[in-house]
């Protein structure tokens, strides 16, 4: 029997990750989620940093080319987007895994849009323009008690779906 949460866990969009790969990672405040602080958000950016690299040396270990190029934003003084209106967290298809959640950070980074429609304005926003010739995703980074997602990737179904996307909670010690 699968749970709620799992029905909507990756199902692995492609066989091999190889080649160059270049990853956002978006950090989220909305009305559901506790705020982001430069405090909190550094530590998880190293983490993020060093996970990625140990990644690629382990790839490099079985003779796999792989190489990340990644950016953490909102970029400058802003620690978080937000999010807007608060969506329900314990509706798994709803929630920050709901289209809706995702297209409204989107917008607010670039123009109105779809989180698919929009994706190579994003990337160029964030400094990490796209060439067409590496893999690419987006992980909207917030601050919540639900699971963390990979959202499923289906090849021709809908090009809304076509985008590999994440989102990835954190739950952190404020205290240290």
């Amino acid at each position: 029997m699968t749970s709620n949460v799992e029905r909507y866990c990756n199902r692995g969009s492609a066989a091999l990750l190889v080649g160059d790969q270049k990853l956002m990672f978006i950090f989220v405040d909305d009305d559901g989620a506790s705020p982001w602080t430069v405090e909190i958000r550094q530590p998880v950016e190293a983490k993020i940093e060093r996970s990625l690299r140990w990644l690629e040396n382990k790839a490099q270990a079985y003779g796999i080319s792989l190489r990340f190029q990644h950016v953490c934003i909102p970029l400058g003084l802003t620690v978080a987007c937000h999010a807007g209106e608060r969506i329900d967290e314990t509706d798994y298809s709803a929630g920050p895994g709901h289209s809706t959640w995702q297209n409204r950070v989107v917008t607010g980074l670039t123009s109105s849009g779809s989180v698919a429609s929009r994706w190579k304005d994003l990337f160029s926003a964030g400094k990490l323009p796209l060439s067409g010739t590496e893999g690419s995703a987006v992980v909207f980074c917030v601050r919540r008690l639900v699971p963390s997602v990979a959202f499923p990737f289906f090849d021709g179904e809908n090009t809304e779906f076509e985008r590999e996307r994440a989102l990835s909670t954190f739950i952190t010690n404020d205290a240290g």
